[in-house]
């Protein structure tokens, strides 16, 4: 028997300043039901990366699903687009390949769209490590200098220090040791 999570019947949940127990319908008076649709697709998002961290990717892939739903319903498309990095990043893990790339690509095409360039950054980022996965060196390049370009316009420095970690892994996977000590 498949468990379900209902998020509108009896359910703990908490996302930021807001929880409700029980009965989402009780804090109608604080906060509209747009939000709480809201709450609830943030919900799913993180019960379906707990999922994930136990280890149960049938289960954060349906989590996932019904989030994705929610946000797709409410127009959420920040929602939307951290669920689609959280399923890439699972694909990524089980060996999808193709549903990887997908669900970047369409999280890099919505954080594009919302001018949230540490997102980008950190999502081309993701994907560069799908690219070094299945050794496809020139397009994890590509990524790299990418996310090393928007780190570098908006200083973030973190992102731009892993950035050029990878590429000095990429330059000692094709042999090129001088280029790799630069990095």
């Amino acid at each position: 028997m498949k468990k379900k999570y209902n998020l509108d019947d009896n359910s703990i949940g908490i996302v930021g300043n807001i929880g409700f127990k029980r009965k989402p319908e009780m804090c109608i008076d604080k906060i509209d039901q747009n939000k709480i649709n809201n709450y609830q697709g943030f919900n799913l998002l993180l019960l379906g990366e707990q999922e994930y961290k136990n280890g149960n990717h049938g289960k954060a892939l349906e989590c996932f699903s019904e989030g994705k739903k929610v946000f797709v319903k409410d127009n959420n498309q920040l929602g939307l687009a951290q669920i689609l990095v959280s399923e890439g990043v699972l694909f990524h893990t089980i060996g999808k390949i193709k549903e990887a790339i997908k669900a970047y690509n369409d999280s890099i095409f919505i954080y594009s769209k919302l001018n949230l360039k540490f997102n980008l950054s950190k999502t081309i980022l993701n994907i560069s490590m799908v690219y070094r996965d299945i050794n496809k060196l020139e397009q994890m390049e590509q990524k790299l200098l990418e996310a090393i370009n928007i780190s570098k316009e908006n200083k973030f420095y973190s992102l731009l220090s892993r950035s050029f970690t990878e590429l000095g892994v990429l330059y000692r996977m094709k042999g090129d040791f001088d280029e790799s000590e630069k990095s």
